[in-house]
């Protein structure tokens, strides 16, 4: 069985900044104190957290929507990749980023709730100061 994690997260950066931390493989790494390789056009792969993660990007709105693949090494050969979608919108004050992690092995789901808000979007704030 197969689940779905959405998570909301306000931060005081505009959605333009939280997309570029994404995209670009310097800051992505950067902000998650790890290496990252981030493609631009669809189709190109996507690496994250020294290889941990990969992917394929599937498509962008610049400065409010990143679709691409999604897995981590250790699921297993028979989980299909997932899929994630960011969404970041402004706000008053700064921006909502909202994730959609859909098609989450069952066994990953806790794991993956929490490492988003700990290894994403906890040091993101650290990285933009907003802690």
């Amino acid at each position: 069985m197969v689940k779905t994690l959405v998570q909301k997260v306000k931060f005081k950066a505009a959605p333009a900044k939280l997309f570029e931390i994404y995209m670009d493989s310097r800051k992505h790494g950067a902000a998650t104190g790890s290496t990252a390789k981030v493609g631009k056009a669809p189709g190109s792969p996507m690496e994250a957290w020294d290889g941990y993660i990969t992917g394929k990007l599937l498509a962008t709105v610049p400065k409010s929507l990143i679709a691409q693949t999604w897995r981590a090494s250790d699921w297993n050969d028979s989980d299909p990749d997932s899929f994630l979608i960011l969404h970041f919108e402004k706000t008053q004050g700064g921006s909502l980023l909202t994730m959609v992690h859909a098609g989450v092995p069952d066994d990953q789901e806790e794991a993956l709730d929490d490492g988003w808000k700990e290894d994403y979007w906890g040091p993101w704030k650290a990285y933009l100061g907003e802690k």
